[in-house]
């Protein structure tokens, strides 16, 4: 739930940003990737500073959309380390200021939050690397492999994923 709510919000900050009279900011949506061996195609990735704890972590959510940009599936990763390195995936109990970070599988039906289908599979070989995080310009890359177990029935694989997303701030710590 806490995934679905960080993802809200960053789509919130995102759109409330092109708002005004500013200059319009570029965001940076790149992101490929194989859904059981199967270019997982119409994808977009969000990433945010997330700062429940003393030092800000990142939320990412790469999406499958359909034509009128709807999401339908989500890959949801939350406390990653904003720092480079390779980080353990688990189903729960990543927490701050750690080396693992937490991923969950979820639908969006009709446009309606679908909810949590797929959690991190046991025993899988799952990780997400942060190969650049440019602070400067808030731009993070990186790579993902990930196994998710469809509450024991079967199992979905994300292999191959590569990413380029702009790190949008926190709006979470900003006045209304």
């Amino acid at each position: 739930m806490k995934n679905i709510c960080l993802l809200l919000l960053l789509i919130g900050a995102f759109l409330s940003a092109c708002d005004g009279d500013e200059p319009e900011v570029q965001y940076i949506s790149e992101v490929s990737i194989l859904k059981n061996d199967t270019l997982w195609e119409n994808t977009s990735v969000i990433a945010g500073l997330a700062k429940d704890c003393d030092v800000p972590e990142i939320g990412l959510s790469i999406g499958k959309v359909n034509d009128s940009k709807g999401l339908l599936e989500k890959i949801n990763v939350s406390y990653i380390p904003n720092t480079e390195g390779i980080f353990k995936l688990v189903r729960s109990g990543a927490v701050c200021n750690d080396s693992l970070a937490e991923a969950s599988f979820g639908v969006l039906l009709g446009g309606d939050v679908g909810g949590v289908i797929g959690r991190v599979a046991p025993n899988e070989d799952s990780w997400i690397e942060i190969t650049r995080y440019d602070t400067l310009k808030q731009e993070l890359w990186g790579k993902i492999n990930v196994v998710f177990d469809l509450s024991g029935k079967s199992t979905i694989h994300f292999t191959g994923g590569e990413f380029h997303v702009s790190v949008l701030p926190d709006t979470r710590a900003q006045p209304d």
